[in-house]
């Protein structure tokens, strides 16, 4: 197999959050790419400013849809690491010690049994990190073609989305700002309607506030 590319949109190890937070997303990197060669998905993350985004994040006739979800999933991973990087400066233990969207409190269940209170940029690291492990686990998904159901994405799905909740209702000139030039959280909630993985109760950030 071929080495891919160097990409750009990688984190260095010894990057400064500075030099992080002066490069924009790329649409459509290179990992992404490789990502999704191995089941051939068509280059979802490529078009997140096409007009239609429903006809994005809708499975094509000839890919299994647990799949497509599953690998979308990673995708929204790998572009949400971004926004919670940028976040970095402003949203700290002293001023968001609490993982909250607007009046909602969530408790991290990255911890084992017993769910804890972790600060909002804990929650977002301890979830990204345990969705990346989850999801890149052989035990469970052990042919990225064949996945058995939904009971990892669905978990996976309602915490992430938390994130963007965050972001939405307490940093919202930094979210505005990053969903402008990826329409990543309306992608990824226009998936999670698509395809139920979030329940109707979940959603906090009013749909109008998006782009679809």
């Amino acid at each position: 197999m071929s080495t891919p590319p160097a990409d750009r949109s990688l984190v260095v190890p010894g990057t400064s959050l500075v030099s992080w937070q002066a490069r924009k997303p790329e649409a459509h990197s290179a990992a992404q790419e490789a990502l999704e060669s191995v089941i051939g998905i068509p280059p979802y993350a490529a078009r997140p400013l096409a007009d239609d985004i429903k006809a994005v994040v809708m499975c094509p006739p000839d890919i299994d849809i647990l799949s497509w979800q599953y690998e979308q999933l990673r995708v929204t991973i790998i572009q949400l690491n971004h926004l919670v990087v940028t976040l970095g400066n402003v949203c700290t233990a002293t001023s968001c010690p609490q993982m909250k969207a607007d009046q909602w409190q969530f408790y991290c269940a990255a911890h084992g049994s017993a769910p804890k209170d972790c600060c909002a940029m804990d929650y977002a690291l301890h979830n990204l990190d345990s969705a990346t492990e989850i999801l890149c686990n052989r035990t469970n998904y052990p042919d990225r073609e064949k996945i058995p159901d939904t009971i990892h994405l669905k978990a996976i799905a309602r915490r992430i989305y938390r994130i963007f909740g965050h972001a939405f209702y307490h940093h919202f000139e930094i979210f505005q700002t990053f969903e402008r030039e990826t329409r990543l959280c309306g992608r990824f909630t226009a998936l999670c309607q698509m395809y139920e993985l979030i329940t109707p109760a979940s959603y906090i950030i009013p749909i109008n506030k998006l782009s679809f």
